[in-house]
């Protein structure tokens, strides 16, 4: 799944087929450490070149 800034992380969580954004959240925190938000913000700032592009 590519990145789009404009994707809610709600959204985003019914694609993956998660029935709930905190189910999603959690999930998403566990696998990549840290939180959807702060991935957002990392890969729009530069910060996450080193981040994988879901």
């Amino acid at each position: 799944m590519s990145y789009s800034g404009d994707d809610t992380i709600a959204r985003r969580g019914r694609r993956c087929g998660f029935s709930g954004s905190e189910h999603f959240s959690r999930s998403f925190r566990r696998t990549m450490g840290c939180t959807p938000s702060q991935y957002r913000t990392r890969r729009s700032c530069g910060l996450g070149q080193s981040l994988p592009v879901l």
